[in-house]
This record gives C-alpha cells, structure tokens and sequence, in this order.
C-alpha cells in the first residue's frame, strides 16, 4: 500500500510537472511570438527609418543642387553685370581721354596759330617801325644837312 501511495504521489507529482512544462511550453510559445512581433515591428520601423532617411538624402542632395544652381545664377549674373559695368567704364575713359586729347590738340593748335599771328604782327610792327627809324632818319639827316649847310652860309658870312 505504501508503494501505492507512492506511486499515486509519484504520478500526481510528474502530472503537476507535466501540467507546469506545459504551461511553461505555452509561455514560452506566446513569448516566441511576442518576440516575433516585436522584431517584426522593430524591423518594420528600421525599414520606413530607412526609407525617410533616403527620401530626405535625396531632397537634401535636391535642394543643394538647386541652391547651387541659384548660387551659380547669381554669380552669373553679377559677373556679366561687372563685366558690363567694366566695359562701360573703359569705354567712358576712352571717349573722356580722346575729349581731352582732342581739346588738348585743339588748344595747342589755337596756340600755334595765335604765335604765328603774334610774330606775323610782330614782323609786320618791326618793319612799320623800321620804315619810320629810316624815314626819321632821313628827315635828321636832312636837318642836318640843312642846320650844317646853315652854318657854313652864317660861317662864310661871318668871314666876309
């Protein structure tokens, strides 16, 4: 009797053990499945992660090439504007430089003329005024000549 009751603890000791494995083979099974979930969640999340983050590369990459596109524009546009602004410059100081070149060669031809007219006038004064030297030097030497011829007739009185 005793081995029976032995063998009845025995058998109801390894059914509560069975039953315990088997809620335990149900826990791990509903954990297993948990777990699954979640890795299937987690890499569901990683995989949309990683797709935002390509999207968002790619407009990043999007907007840095239309910035650069802009910048570029730009700086286009300011150089042809200097280079614009350059050519005007140049071509300004070349008509400013020809004008005073031109007034220069104006004034220094004016100034040719006007000595040419100054000495033409000179000549001209020099000779005016060497015809009257001669001519008053004639007129004296004929006073002269008439104050001596004077002279002599008052001398050759004064002898007689």
């Amino acid at each position: 009797e005793r081995a029976a009751v032995a063998g009845g603890r025995e058998q109801k000791a390894s059914a509560e053990t069975l039953k315990e494995i088997a809620q335990l083979q149900l826990i791990v099974s509903h954990t297993e499945g948990l777990v699954e979930q979640h890795t299937a969640s987690l890499k569901g999340m990683a995989d949309r992660l990683d797709a935002k983050i390509a999207s968002d590369k790619e407009a990043l990459a999007a907007a840095q090439q239309s910035d650069k596109a802009a910048i570029e524009a730009s700086l286009k546009q300011h150089q042809e504007a200097l280079d614009g602004a350059r050519e005007a410059l140049a071509a300004s100081s070349e008509k400013r430089i020809k004008g005073i070149r031109e007034g220069l060669e104006a004034a220094d031809a004016g100034l040719k003329q006007d000595n040419a007219d100054m000495a033409e006038e000179h000549a001209g004064n020099m000779a005016d005024a060497r015809t009257k030297i001669a001519a008053g030097l004639d007129k004296l030497e004929g006073d002269l000549a008439e104050a001596l011829a004077e002279q002599a007739q008052k001398s050759k009185e004064s002898l007689e």
